[in-house]
């Protein structure tokens, strides 16, 4: 099992007909799936020759990446993150409408929407529950309610100076700040400021005593797909930030990104984004960022 020890938050599912990928790689093959990190792959179909760098069981701790050279339709999901102990069955509640708080989705009937991320979420199944951590909506859910809680502690836009400035936001390189009309995957419309940047965008927050991690989210143009950005924390590595698809017509996206707060860091955490060199820009319209903390 992955190493990871941070709770899984998000699972996400690539579904291509017989032609379509993520993109193709530098040896022309069809990439059906592209990870960073750790977490688990769930294959429901496959393309002939479909390779992967998971284990046998799924799982993989240095990142994925599943392939082929030939055409077929393809559906697979991945969970993104650390990876606990599938819930007790048995321990799901019914709920109508919506959840507030974190849990795993073990069953629901109508569309699925977790965490407010404005596409369908993949269906749930006895082999991948679907985690959120802080809403799932359906018209009926079944889910299992789990140990932590998140707690919205910042959020700001990207064209608001005096938010900017009172976070001591700074950064290298960022183009202009444009207006982009657009739509997110479920059609949901959205106009608002967006920009990107070349080099590193650092900002600071205040955190609870009780936080043993933060969720970093930024709604962004995924007019690029491969955005990839290293994230620093108190000037600690804490992960590599990474986002493969791109859509040029639902361009609207929200991205989640996990990691433990450092030890003996105090209640001030300094937050950096760092793109790596021979990415996309990096695209960031609103930054939110939530604490993580035992019930």
């Amino acid at each position: 099992m992955p190493h990871c020890t941070l709770p899984t938050l998000r699972a996400r599912r690539f579904a291509f007909d017989a032609g379509g990928c993520l993109y193709r790689d530098h040896l022309g093959r069809r990439v059906l799936a592209d990870a960073e990190g750790c977490g688990r792959l769930e294959i429901e179909t496959a393309a002939p020759g479909l390779a992967t760098d998971a284990a046998a069981d799924g799982t993989f701790e240095d990142g994925l990446i599943a392939a082929t050279a030939e055409d077929g339709p393809s559906t697979l999901s991945i969970l993104r993150g650390g990876l606990e102990a599938l819930p007790d069955l048995a321990e799901g509640i019914d709920v109508r409408g919506s959840f507030e708080g974190a849990g795993w989705v073990l069953a629901s009937e109508g569309p699925l929407q977790v965490d407010g991320l404005r596409e369908e979420a993949p269906l749930p199944a006895s082999s991948l529950p679907i985690p959120f951590f802080l809403e799932a909506c359906a018209a009926t859910l079944t889910v299992v309610r789990r140990d932590f809680r998140a707690l919205p502690i910042d959020r700001f836009s990207i064209a608001d100076a005096g938010a900017l400035k009172e976070r001591g936001f700074r950064v290298q390189n960022m183009s202009d700040i444009e207006p982009l009309d657009g739509f997110f995957p479920n059609g949901e419309s959205r106009v608002a400021p967006v920009a990107s940047h070349l080099n590193t965008a650092s900002w600071s927050v205040e955190l609870p005593a009780e936080a043993f991690a933060v969720v970093l989210r930024k709604i962004y143009d995924r007019f690029h797909g491969r955005q990839r950005a290293r994230v620093l924390l108190n000037g600690l590595p804490a992960g590599t930030w990474y986002e493969p698809e791109e859509n040029r017509v639902a361009r609207w996206a929200i991205s989640d990104f996990c990691a433990r707060v450092p030890e003996d860091g105090g209640s001030a955490l300094r937050i950096a984004i760092d793109p790596v060199a021979g990415s996309p820009l990096w695209s960031v319209a609103e930054m939110e960022v939530f604490a993580l903390v035992r019930k």
